[in-house]
């Protein structure tokens, strides 16, 4: 996430523009409200970590990426203290560089929005298994307030929640003597919970679906529409079970979105292997309860949802996956005599270094692969605009659907603060205003408004400005590919 920062990313997804373009309307007032939805219904409190980047950084293309830079650390601490939590700060090392070392993680935390949930879905986790532990009033009021901010948060993260939820009753039986004495646990964690998803609620209540959305399209179980489908349910249990869980091993990508696949390398593979059987032999502990919440996102967001495996969705497993990869090595490490003591601080140096190699080696290899992959027409034509300047007013005349009033908004985040407004009709828009150069951007892939087709729209503009300069946008620099689009240029 941290690499050329202040380069337009080879790949851009239209979801990561858009969810940058509403932390700007966050950070510069022109929310509806701060307990309103922003893009995808995602509730702007739920931009705050993307908003905080543009703050501190800037509203330039390091700034839209910092935000995914901060949640991603946090991600990785909270990995660190699970393992702690779990069983030892040693452990909590090893997991903490494998999730570095994980290709899903580092791709997805390019957008901050996918990384946030990340980051919720560990620390929540910790949080609960800390205050199951100590039993801390303050403690499980903590993780009320975590646990609802996952309906603030892209909609994975509410089949973290049911995780959280699900660990915490399994996690009650292991003594019902001791759940039953600290029975005010559960009460302050529902009771911080409703505090802070009360604001929401008009919202939602007002603006019907907000609360569901995207679960038509994604959530095969459930549809706000018709309701449950149980069928899925023994469906699931099958083949797209073993799909959802088979992204580690041989399974690719299903999202438009991913990068390589599968998630986990061979020697991932084998030490998750290794470390499944571990830790269900770890006894009724910190491990039931990850497991629980890992079936709980398995099913959730791969076996219940539609086309399985999205790593959209599932990203958010990749702490746990590495704290199981991680208990691998460090029940290797157990095996060494006690009164050994500087043997283990060598061996757990020796290991920890084979990590961050592998962790190296790991990123080298998604650069290499990022970077030879076609660039996506937001990069493109981000690329384009940033090289004419600011010194043109730029107008975006695509529609990828007729229930999009827009489109710039998904690579206007990477323009470096440059003038780029919609243009529903350019046509009629002629003659442009005198004083100030116009760029017009037109893509061809998703242009679809009627009745002109983009290459006549482009015709019209040149018959009314002979000077009209053409520059035809390519997916690569060498232009070996057909054109994505055009920029049409007049100098008024």
């Amino acid at each position: 996430m941290s690499i050329d920062l202040t380069g337009v990313p080879q790949n851009v997804h239209n979801d990561v523009g858009l969810t940058v373009d509403s932390a700007l309307r966050l950070l510069e007032g022109r929310a509806e409200g701060f307990f309103s939805g922003g893009y995808a219904e995602v509730p702007y409190p739920g931009h705050i970590a993307a908003s905080l980047g543009l703050l501190i950084v800037g509203k330039t293309v390091a700034g839209s990426r910092a935000g995914g830079i901060l949640t991603g650390l946090v991600a990785v601490l909270g990995t660190y203290a699970l393992g702690r939590e779990y069983k030892s700060p040693r452990l909590g090392l090893f997991a903490g560089i494998l999730l570095v070392s994980s290709i899903p993680f580092l791709h997805f935390s390019r957008s901050t929005h996918f990384g946030e949930v990340v980051a919720y879905s560990v620390c929540s986790l910790y949080i609960l298994l800390r205050a199951v532990r100590t039993a801390h009033p303050g403690a499980w009021l903590l993780c009320g307030v975590m646990g609802s901010w996952g309906l603030f948060l892209f909609y994975s993260a509410r089949v973290a929640l049911v995780g959280i939820v699900v660990a915490g009753v399994l996690l009650s039986f292991r003594s019902l003597r001791v759940t039953l004495r600290r029975w005010y646990g559960p009460l302050l964690f529902i009771v911080a919970f409703a505090i802070t998803v009360v604001p929401m609620v008009p919202y939602w209540l007002s603006h019907h679906g907000a609360f569901f959305h995207r679960m038509d399209t994604s959530f095969s179980l459930y549809d706000p529409q018709t309701g449950f489908h149980g069928d899925v349910i023994v469906r699931a249990v099958g083949k797209p079970f073993l799909r959802t869980v088979g992204m580690f091993y041989t399974v690719g990508d299903g999202s438009g979105q991913g990068t390589m696949s599968p998630a986990a390398g061979p020697i991932e593979a084998t030490l998750l292997s290794i470390g499944l059987a571990v830790v269900l032999t770890d006894g009724w502990g910190a491990n039931v309860a990850c497991l629980g919440w890992l079936v709980t996102m398995f099913l959730g967001c791969g076996a219940f949802a539609e086309a399985t495996p999205w790593y959209t969705r599932l990203v958010p497993v990749t702490p746990v996956v590495s704290l199981f990869m991680a208990r691998a090595i460090d029940i290797q490490l157990d095996l060494l005599p006690p009164k050994l003591r500087m043997l283990k601080q060598v061996a757990t140096a020796a290991v920890s270094a084979a990590l961050i190699a592998l962790a190296a080696r790991n990123l080298r290899t998604y650069l290499q692969y990022e970077r030879a992959r076609p660039a996506t027409e937001f990069t493109a034509f981000g690329r384009a605009a940033l090289a004419l300047g600011p010194k043109y007013q730029f107008y975006c005349v695509t529609f990828q659907r007729p229930d999009f009033t827009f489109l710039h908004g998904s690579f206007v985040p990477y323009l470096e603060m440059l003038d780029v407004r919609d243009l529903r009709d350019p046509v009629r828009a002629m003659p442009f205003p005198a004083g100030r150069p116009v760029a017009i951007l037109i893509p061809f892939q998703r242009f679809v408004p009627r009745p002109l087709d983009p290459k006549a729209l482009v015709n019209e503009i040149v018959l009314r400005y002979p000077e009209a300069r053409l520059r035809y946008v390519y997916a690569d620099r060498g232009g070996s590919h057909l054109p994505l689009g055009v920029i049409v240029s007049v100098i008024l």
